[in-house]
């Protein structure tokens, strides 16, 4: 039968991959138990579109994201790189970011989780004042806003940073630094 839902427990965020820095994964919500779960039903469900199977130019796409919930956005980041931010109690898109992920030489694209970031010193409404960061499938880390999904331009170059600068890269999949090469230690 169907259980009444307690709405006057705790709200909590998720804000990191492990829940909080320490990565505790620890959530003081109270309105599911051992007494109701048996009675959940699907509220929504989100269809991302990013996948792509054995053939072509990559290969099979896996979906391996932890959302994280912060002040009721609700952000992932499909296999594809692309960032999404969903409204938690119904849904709906708020926002998509594309980054244009090359994905030359990976073999199977996914991607594990974005990262949230608040400047404490920032205007609570400014522009960029509050962070998704993603690292896509072709190496780069990206900034965009939390609230609209457009880039912050002040971080890096133009609201990224190429993280292969530095690295010989011959695929996604063998890419080492230089210096490594030239270490003549053995071990």
């Amino acid at each position: 039968g169907k259980v009444d839902i307690d709405y006057s427990g705790p709200v909590d965020d998720w804000q990191h991959v492990g829940k909080d820095v320490r990565g505790q994964r620890f959530s003081t919500l109270t309105q599911i138990t051992t007494d109701n779960v048996g009675s959940l039903q699907l509220a929504w469900q989100y269809n991302h579109g990013d996948y792509s199977w054995h053939g072509g130019d990559i290969g099979a796409s896996t979906f391996e994201a932890t959302p994280l919930l912060v002040d009721g956005n609700l952000y992932f980041c499909t296999p594809f790189s692309r960032v999404i931010s969903l409204d938690p109690s119904s849904g709906k898109k708020h926002w998509a970011f594309d980054p244009k992920t090359d994905f030359s030489g990976v073999y199977a694209p996914n991607c594990r989780g974005v990262s949230y970031w608040k400047d404490d010193s920032a205007a609570l409404d400014g522009v960029c004042a509050e962070r998704i960061y993603i690292g896509t499938g072709d190496g780069r880390l990206i900034g965009v806003d939390a609230h609209s999904g457009k880039r912050c331009s002040d971080f890096g170059d133009g609201g990224e940073v190429n993280l292969l600068v530095g690295l010989i890269v011959n695929s996604m999949q063998d890419a080492h630094s230089e210096e490594a090469d030239q270490r003549t230690d053995t071990y």
